[in-house]
């Protein structure tokens, strides 16, 4: 579908409406695979790697080629956002080869974030072009693909055994931890949340669900991390769009955030560590972890292990077997260290700069009226405020959730009309 800087729309090549239909349904695809109460542990690779996300990954890294699209889109990038990707490529295959603990799971992680960044690259080269969709057809696209994977999960909750059979902690939907599941949600909602501002009639009613629904699941969930980029993106949204916009976004965020916690009591809490009231840290008695349930022992020994290792980092994936903590950890819970571990002061300075000039890029794209872009810069907000205290980058499905954000906020036209009608 065509896009003519008025949203409005052209005629749709039956390539194109699959290309959006495997972007908006990867996630749903993904966590119904998953779909088992007996939450079997050999679904733990599938949980992790996300097959069928890889998959339309990889499919849109064929359509870009196939369309001789790709190559030029790499081609007309600065020219020093060029040499620092061909530095950090040729650094994380490095660190790869050289990686502290296994150097196959190493390769594989780091094969997979190369296969991110190619798609992303893909995805705006299919959807920046003349042939490119709506900007009203990739939202109502996304939405409708979430709202799918929100009934799922829906459907998986209230179908779980009541016994003490069913970990709800693991949960195992799609993940191997509830909270990473409501960060999910999170970037889910936030999205919608922007959409809310820019489109109408039945598309705005998909927004709302959408927003409300995930924004009570995390609420439900007890997980303060998600709650914390939900909010973040809000502030930074409402600071950020123009101000006939500013506080009709505000009460929109202010309506959803009452109306999700009203929703989230529907459903009895599983576990002690669930709910809202945990959330809020109402009659929470903290563990010998505290508040922060143990991320700053995990921050000063990463720091220490960093020390360690300052020039090129251990590899991708390394920190479980590597640093030596009280419970074993996948990462340090925190974005910046997480990538200097990986790739040292070298490759993590490398690596930290290009998001910074991204985020600056999806910010200025952003500005104004209300549109793609600006729900672009909400979702990619809340992740780098996640990234405070835990590590959006880390499995393959929140960072595919990230590519598309920065896709859509960089795509998106500056300053576009005020509703996508």
């Amino acid at each position: 579908m065509g896009y003519d800087g008025r949203m409005g729309e052209l005629r749709t090549s039956f390539v194109d409406r699959c290309i959006l239909l495997a972007v908006a349904l990867a996630p749903a695809l993904f966590i119904a695979l998953t779909f088992d109460h007996q939450q079997p542990r050999a679904l733990n690779d599938l949980r992790s790697w996300a097959y069928p996300v890889l998959a339309v990954e990889l499919l849109l890294i064929v359509a870009a080629i196939l369309r001789s699209a790709l190559v030029p889109t790499i081609v007309q990038l600065p020219r020093l956002a060029r040499w620092l990707l061909l530095a950090l490529v040729l650094l994380l295959a490095l660190s790869a080869a050289t990686a502290a603990a296994s150097i196959p799971y190493a390769v594989a992680r780091t094969a997979v974030l190369c296969i991110h960044l190619l798609a992303g690259l893909s995805l705006y080269a299919l959807w920046n072009g003349p042939g490119g969709p709506s900007d009203r057809t990739v939202l109502t696209g996304l939405l409708s693909g979430w709202l799918c994977f929100l009934l799922i999960a829906l459907a998986f909750i209230a179908l779980a055994p009541e016994a003490g059979s069913f970990d709800w902690a693991f949960f195992g939907l799609g993940v191997q931890n509830i909270r990473s599941f409501a960060s999910y949600c999170m970037m889910m909602s936030v999205l919608a949340l922007g959409a809310l501002l820019c489109l109408t009639g039945w598309r705005r009613a998909l927004a709302a669900a959408v927003a409300l629904i995930a924004l009570a699941l995390i609420f439900w969930s007890g997980s303060r991390g998600p709650a914390l980029g939900w909010v973040a993106a809000w502030v930074a949204g409402i600071l950020l769009v123009a101000r006939p916009y500013k506080m009709k976004l505000l009460g929109q965020g202010s309506a959803l955030l009452v109306a999700a916690a009203a929703l989230s009591f529907v459903h009895q809490v599983p576990r002690f560590n669930f709910g809202l009231l945990r959330l809020l840290g109402i009659g929470m008695e903290y563990g010998p972890n505290g508040v922060t349930s143990g991320r700053t022992q995990i921050w000063a020994t990463t720091i220490d292990y960093i020390a360690r290792s300052p020039l090129f980092g251990y590899g991708v994936g390394q920190f479980r077997p590597v640093v030596d903590l009280p419970t074993r950890q996948p990462f340090p819970h925190n974005t910046v260290l997480q990538f200097l571990f990986n790739w040292g002061w070298v490759g993590g300075t490398i690596a930290l700069i290009l998001l910074g000039w991204l985020g600056l890029a999806v910010t200025r794209r952003a500005r104004g009226a209300p549109g793609l872009a600006f729900c672009g810069f909400l979702l990619v907000a809340s992740c780098f405020a996640f990234g405070v205290v835990d590590e959006p980058f880390f499995d393959v499905m929140p960072i595919y959730l990230f590519m598309l954000a920065c896709v859509i906020a960089l795509r998106g036209k500056e300053n576009p009309p005020p509703t996508l009608n």
